[in-house]
């Protein structure tokens, strides 16, 4: 059985490719231009579909010519004309060499040299080249294993540090000056985060870092999700408690503590209140099955 390769564009600064299989892809049916969901470590992150081959070679080709574009269009072109010389024209009787003898054996033999040395020359040079393409590929290979080992590194550091941040928020006190009772009243509330947000059990450092800094409405309803359930969680339950009529006859997973779905759900529609609710409930669902797949994968 053959291997299906997918040649996908990392949506992020500065965007990157990269060729990843199939079956790391979250959604069952895509095609080219298409963003969606790829499987990486224990999450997925999004981007952009370019090419699907079951060759692997034919894509890192394309994917040496897009980086090598890339580059290119990076540099600014030189836009100064070179000035030709003007060439000295002689007639036969102005000739340097009209007069003179007959050329000798060995200036001939030095011509044919200086020809020969061109030649070598012009060899030197195309094998120049291509091992400058050799070392440009080997340095392309290097920064993608480098990237890699930072993109794993990054996740590491984050499964780290939120569990300290959660453990510190109930510890954190609230400073207040020796003012009047309304002014000390008023700073509490620009202190204290929003009930909603207590209620979901969540510090206001990792709120705020939910959602990519709150620009991207999917992304915050699967951040908050997964800061407020848990992974395992959330790939154990359903949204409802009932099953869905493409899984009829099968057992319905338990129900998601509806309280705190309907305090992630208010604290997004807050923060877009241009996006329909229906759609912030598919984001959530989304979230539900992706984390049911990869669970379901790491038991295989």
């Amino acid at each position: 059985m053959t291997k299906t390769w997918v040649l996908v564009e990392w949506r992020e600064e500065p965007p990157t490719y990269d060729i990843v299989p199939k079956k790391d892809i979250l959604k069952k049916k895509f095609e080219p231009g298409d963003v969606v969901d790829v499987a990486y470590e224990d999450e997925s992150s999004p981007a952009t579909i370019i090419d699907i081959d079951e060759n692997k070679e034919t894509l890192r080709r394309r994917m040496f010519r897009l980086e090598g574009k890339r580059r290119t269009q990076a540099c600014v072109p030189n836009t100064e004309k070179r000035v030709a010389k003007k060439k000295k024209m002689y007639t036969p009787t102005q000739s340097p060499s009209s007069d003179s003898e007959p050329p000798m054996k060995h200036q001939v033999i030095n011509r044919k040299n200086i020809m020969l040395m061109q030649e070598i020359n012009s060899m030197d040079s195309q094998a120049g080249e291509s091992s400058r393409e050799t070392q440009l590929e080997q340095e392309i290979c290097r920064l993608q294993k480098e990237n890699e080992n930072l993109r794993a590194l990054n996740i590491s550091l984050q499964q780290k540090i939120l569990p300290m941040l959660e453990s510190m928020a109930p510890n954190i006190t609230l400073r207040t000056d020796t003012l009047n009772n309304q002014k000390s009243q008023e700073n509490l509330s620009h202190k204290n985060p929003p009930e909603k947000t207590q209620g979901l059990g969540i510090s206001p450092t990792v709120l705020a870092s939910c959602g990519r800094g709150g620009s991207s409405c999917s992304a915050m309803v699967k951040d908050l999700a997964v800061a407020v359930f848990g992974r395992e969680t959330l790939a154990t339950h359903g949204l409802s408690g009932r099953a869905g009529n493409a899984n009829k006859g099968t057992t319905a997973k338990p129900a998601l503590d509806q309280d705190k779905v309907m305090l992630i759900l208010d604290t997004v529609q807050k923060k877009f209140p241009d996006v329909p609710i229906k759609f912030i409930r598919a984001a959530l669902r989304e979230k539900l099955n992706d984390e049911h797949k990869l669970r379901v994968r790491k038991m295989e």
